[in-house]
């Protein structure tokens, strides 16, 4: 799965959300195959049968590139029991299309010292939109 901030919002962008390109041609996620750290591709097919490969990078919104038009989702993003059932587990993530630093099962995660995750998380506890899920942190 892959977390993707769109123009009109953002979540989770797999197999069978539509996506609205900005020369307003409507595609349907056929598949998303990760390609690197935060790198996805994401296979699109149009009405007409169609399929086009586009990065998760070429979609997204971008603070860093204003002028860069991002695209929409289109009928909303699944809901976490959706995307569960895609994944094929019966736990069901009500965070499921938050971004992963905003979601309490990435703080739940024991990561060991060291790792990326974990140094993220002492990164991010510093900041004030972070401090609910301190509690989370193993005091050192």
């Amino acid at each position: 799965m892959v977390w993707v901030p769109l123009k009109n919002g953002s979540g989770q962008v797999v197999k069978d959300i539509k996506l609205k390109s900005p020369d307003n041609k409507t595609y349907t996620v056929v598949s998303n195959s990760r390609k690197g750290i935060n790198r996805y591709e994401i296979t699109l097919r149009a009405s007409d049968g169609s399929t086009k490969k586009v990065m998760n990078h070429d979609i997204m919104k971008k603070k860093s590139d204003p002028k860069h038009e991002p695209w929409e989702v289109v009928g909303g993003f699944h809901s976490p029991a959706k995307l569960a059932k895609i994944q094929g587990s019966d736990k069901v993530d009500p965070d499921a299309n938050k971004e992963r630093s905003k979601r309490k099962s990435f703080w739940k995660q024991d990561n060991k010292p060291g790792t990326h995750s974990h140094s993220q998380k002492q990164r991010l506890a510093k900041k004030e939109e972070f401090k609910q899920f301190r509690e989370y942190l193993e005091d050192e």
